[in-house]
């Protein structure tokens, strides 16, 4: 398994003279060097050939390498970061990422380089260093893991859609938006053993205060194996604000189940049963029960691209609204189709495109203010697009348009949306 380390890290240090067009010299005099164990040398050279206007993919790898065997580990991260940014060289940067990361004694790091690897290497042998050197990493099985974003948008029609809920403004806003998850294990280990999860949900308006809602969960999840699949099982109690003031309270039972169908495709199954309490009079209407059913198909199309898409079903017993002489259905069935695909648009940006189409049939008739029976409709159709780049070994940052259009045939529910955002991604 040395052998092959090594091989793998020195396997690209054959360039022929028709790649470099300045610095020729000095690559080929660094290349002499590295080859008689002389890595300053090496370094210096090679340094040399950047600042003659070499600007290759190998000399950065190279550059890497060298520095790895010098130990000089953030300079070998930046050349590596700068080597993955070419979409044929990203998957061999990403391992050794994972190497360097090793090195500093970053188990969390080395993991998620080395299955960045995993997810964009088509080549076997590197799939198999790749798995090789996670299966060798400690136990990170008492380290906990967490995200946090932070954004700025504007939605050009503020809406709520809370659950069944539907209130439209007809006015435009700009909003903060926070995001926060963290994950640990309490017992055994990440395969087979007790989590505990948490998360914060919010946006804020700046004008149209009354539409900022908050959303907090927190749970416990067993994980497990049964035969092929992964599964987890959770727990979870929710809490959500709107306007600032107390909502909602959740109660969550979820089932998770994963398994691999071959290297480019994998299935997921989701299971959730909600029961839902009333904070405030405008909550009462959705006090009830709900419960959807997911099936999930994802397909890796090529190295670095990747399509994924779901069917879900979604049941719903609320109380529903009713006066003296009006009754408003808040309990639908929902068919939900979703696909989004997800590929590199230069060497450094990744796109995101999705679509989304949800049909909710209410299932008993609204009796309308003017003694209009109506059985409740709605299509709602979704498109968005997303922009993402590594800004930092850690942190990303993710431009979004999504553009919502849904039809209901009780013109008060009907609506059209523009939302715009800019956020950014930390992972610790």
């Amino acid at each position: 398994m040395r052998r092959m380390i090594h091989s793998l890290l020195i396997m690209l240090f054959t360039v022929s003279a028709a790649q470099a067009e300045e610095g020729l010299a000095a690559f080929d005099q660094a290349m002499q060097s590295f080859r008689s164990g002389d890595y300053v040398q090496a370094a210096q050279a090679f340094e040399q050939a950047r600042s003659q206007g070499l600007d290759r993919p190998a000399l950065y790898y190279n550059l890497g390498v060298t520095y790895y065997r010098l130990a000089c580990w953030q300079e070998a991260e930046a050349a590596f970061l700068k080597t993955a940014e070419t979409i044929g060289m990203a998957p061999v940067a990403y391992y050794n990422l994972g190497l360097v990361s090793r090195k500093q004694n970053d188990v969390a790091g080395s993991s998620r380089w080395f299955e960045r690897c995993l997810a964009t290497a088509q080549d076997e042998k590197l799939r198999r260093l790749a798995q090789h050197a996670l299966d060798g990493l400690p136990a990170r099985d008492t380290a906990w893991s967490s995200l946090f974003s932070v954004g700025l948008g504007y939605d050009d029609n503020v809406t709520l859609e809370n659950d069944s809920l539907v209130a439209v403004s007809n006015a435009s806003d700009m909003f903060f938006e926070l995001f926060g998850y963290t994950q640990g294990l309490l017992m055994g280990s990440q395969q087979d053993g007790l989590l505990l999860k948490g998360s914060l949900f919010g946006d804020f308006y700046l004008d149209e205060t009354d539409y900022s809602l908050t959303d907090l969960n927190l749970g416990l999840y067993k994980t497990f194996r049964l035969q092929a699949w992964e599964n987890e099982a959770g727990a979870y109690l929710g809490y959500a604000t709107l306007g600032g003031e107390s909502f909602t309270n959740s109660a969550n039972l979820s089932l998770n189940a994963r398994r691999e169908l071959s290297d480019r495709m994998s299935l997921r199954l989701r299971m959730r049963l909600r029961q839902i309490w009333s904070l405030d009079r405008l909550a009462d209407a959705i006090e009830g029960n709900s419960s959807d059913y997911r099936v999930e198909g994802q397909w890796r199309l090529t190295q670095t691209s990747r399509l994924r898409g779901y069917y879900e079903l979604e049941l719903n017993d609320r109380q529903d609204s009713e006066t003296a002489t009006t009754f408003a259905s808040l309990s639908p069935t929902r068919h939900s189709l979703y696909a989004d695909y997800r590929f590199p648009l230069t060497q450094v940006w990744e796109m995101k495109l999705s679509g989304s189409y949800r049909l909710s049939d209410y299932n008993d008739a609204n009796l309308e203010a003017g003694g209009e029976v109506i059985e409740r409709e709605d299509d709602r159709f979704k498109f968005g697009v997303e922009l993402n780049r590594q800004v930092g070994k850690e942190s990303q940052l993710l431009l979004e348009y999504s553009y919502t259009d849904n039809s209901s045939n009780i013109d008060r529910y009907s609506y059209r949306r523009n939302l715009l955002m800019a956020n950014i991604l930390f992972e610790f």
